[in-house]
């Protein structure tokens, strides 16, 4: 059925907004010019108990084709904000929050989120995840502090957050803490209940409070390998 409405765009709209609002995804928007773009085009994202909120003007949300969403609270509090979920993520619980303007978040293709609140609250901040990222659950990444922090002779704010920035294919394990103003190189892996403060570089396992590098040149898979075997089987296809 979903092939046969594909030559008609606002049927096809309409008729996934009916779904979503079936499978108790709500949308409350405040303001102007605001825009929350589901791509239906192709593959149907699918999203079930999801809380989209806007208070602001000129922000965009932009979900792409194939994207599972589940039990998940979008919540923009300001203007000219960007949210950008790309093909195939899945994201299940938590929240992904921007409470200043001027922010962007981007989740690449193929990351999946399992219960992490992920969020910016200081102006023309960024968290960028990239793609084939897998985070676990209790996860909080976090690109600002709530609060002020004033030098105390000059009265200057000494705490404003800029980006952080995960690359593509990291793992990020279950209770760990990603701080502003830092990075994760790709393939590498945060092990679990770790705060991270300092840069992390590629293919690192890094572990602790704060997190260090444990050991580095390593890199995982998301399959479960039980032999040497699958292993050397699997390392030969990599080569290839």
């Amino acid at each position: 059925m979903w092939r046969a409405l594909k030559s008609s765009s606002q049927v096809r709209s309409f008729l996934a907004h009916c779904f979503y609002a079936y499978q108790g995804t709500r949308q409350q928007i405040q303001g102007q010019h605001n825009v929350i773009q589901i791509d239906t085009a192709s593959t149907l994202p699918y999203l079930k108990n999801v809380e989209i909120e806007v208070r602001g003007n000129n922000n965009c949300v932009w979900i792409a084709p194939g994207v599972h969403l589940h039990d998940l609270k979008i919540q923009i509090h300001g203007s000219d904000n960007h949210l950008l979920i790309a093909d195939r993520c899945q994201i299940q619980g938590g929240c992904l929050w921007l409470a200043d303007d001027r922010c962007r978040i981007e989740i690449g293709a193929a990351t999946t989120i399992v219960e992490a609140n992920i969020g910016i609250a200081d102006p023309d901040a960024v968290i960028q995840i990239g793609a084939d990222c897998m985070l676990s659950h209790g996860i909080d990444i976090r690109c600002g502090d709530s609060h002020t922090i004033l030098d105390l002779a000059t009265q200057q704010r000494i705490n404003v957050a800029h980006a952080i920035t995960i690359a593509d294919h990291v793992w990020i394990g279950m209770h760990s803490q990603i701080l502003k103003d830092v990075s994760i190189g790709e393939h590498s892996v945060i092990a679990a209940g770790s705060i991270v403060t300092k840069d992390i570089p590629d293919h690192c396992i890094a572990a602790g409070v704060p997190a260090t590098v444990k050991r580095k040149e390593i890199t995982w898979l998301r399959e479960k390998l039980r032999t040497q075997t699958q292993l050397s089987l699997q390392n030969k296809q990599l080569r290839c």
